[in-house]
């Protein structure tokens, strides 16, 4: 894949997915009254599937990110994708948490600007920071493949991780329960997405081969598997009838055929900055709208109405979003790499910047 191409798909795809998040999370503040109102609960309760899509497209880009870098290089281009994005928001998140009458001791507050919290006793302040960590686990991983210089050789590590994946879906299967070590290096089943971002990222950059298409296809099927036992997290999400889990698959096939699409070039969206800013919307959009988009709709006064709660609890997300994408997510980060890496030309393209504002964090 040449340095100064786009792949604006990948954004598209992102902000799709940051979107069935949204859903997921306010869907619970969603009135059922009529069949219209039904409906929009029902599709909304399988929002949770976006993460899934967000790890395929990191395991895309971060491989992608990965070749040609020095470990240093891509400590840093990580560093300044996610930190700065996530100290702004989980510091709006707290307050707004704290205006809605809910007790954030600051302890809590500092121990979460770390993105490890729970590895120091505090929880998150925000639920959907799981998916933050998971993101750095991943990021550990590759790192050691460069410092031990072994992404040429990411296929093979690849093949094994998968693996261990599959044996972990199959243990945990057979047990009616996860088993903790294989669940530690598989990161709770999520593996199988990454992968599957990363034999795209290969198929689509050095060709198909037998092997790969072996390997996409392995980590697919376990992606499905591993999509219908994360449900059993969410119990918003539904029982185990036999149109839940239609529901499931259903999504998880559309997904998977949109990063076929992508990996076989056979989706081609036009020029067009619109892509990059839907892109650039996603991370602050993910981190912002479950505590405190919700907070803020619980405040608001009963008399407005849920729809129009929702409403100006959504506007109020997307403003700041907005801001943040402009300011942050666009200028920030990048200045903030340059600064660190003393790099004063910015790259074009596809470049470091760019690849960063693309990377992903569910």
């Amino acid at each position: 894949m040449a340095r100064g191409e786009r792949v604006p798909e990948l954004d598209v795809l992102r902000f799709c997915a940051a979107a069935s998040v949204v859903l997921f999370h306010f869907y619970v503040l969603l009135p059922g009254d009529t069949a219209f109102q039904r409906a929009i609960v029902d599709v909304s309760r399988f929002g949770f599937l976006g993460v899934p899509l967000f790890f395929m497209i990191s395991g895309f880009v971060i491989l992608w990110t990965a070749f040609n870098k020095s470990p240093r290089d891509f400590v840093l281009a990580r560093f300044t994708r996610l930190y700065p994005t996530y100290w702004i928001c989980m510091l709006i998140t707290s307050g707004v948490l704290i205006l809605a009458g809910s007790v954030v001791p600051w302890k809590r507050i500092v121990a979460n600007l770390t993105m490890v919290q729970h590895l120091f006793g505090f929880k998150s302040v925000d639920p959907v920071y799981w998916t933050l960590f998971i993101e750095l686990k991943f990021y550990a991983l590759v790192l050691a493949l460069l410092l031990c210089r072994q992404l040429r050789h990411v296929e093979r590590w690849l093949g094994c991780w998968l693996g261990l994946s599959v044996l972990s879906l199959v243990a945990g299967h057979w047990r009616s329960g996860p088993v903790p070590a294989l669940d530690t290096v598989v990161f709770e089943g999520s593996a199988a997405f990454f992968a599957s971002g990363c034999y795209a990222y290969l198929i689509r950059t050095q060709g198909a081969s037998r092997q790969r298409w072996i390997g996409f296809g392995i980590s697919a099927v376990a992606g499905v598997f591993a999509a219908l036992h994360m449900r059993f997290a969410y119990p918003d999400a539904g029982d185990s009838d036999w149109r839940t889990i239609a529901g499931v698959v259903g999504i998880m096939v559309v997904s998977y055929g949109a990063i076929i699409a992508i990996m076989l070039r056979l989706w081609s969206l036009p020029a067009s900055p619109i892509w990059y800013w839907l892109g650039s919307l996603t991370y602050p959009l993910y981190l912002l709208h479950a505590m405190a988009g919700t907070e803020v709709a619980r405040m608001l006064p009963a008399t407005w109405g849920v729809w129009s709660r929702i409403g100006v609890a959504l506007a109020a997300v997307f403003a700041v979003t907005i801001a943040l994408a402009m300011t942050i997510e666009q200028r920030g980060c990048n200045a903030l790499y340059r600064l660190l890496t003393r790099r004063g030309a910015r790259t074009q393209g596809y470049g470091v910047p760019s690849i960063r504002n693309q990377s992903t964090s569910a």
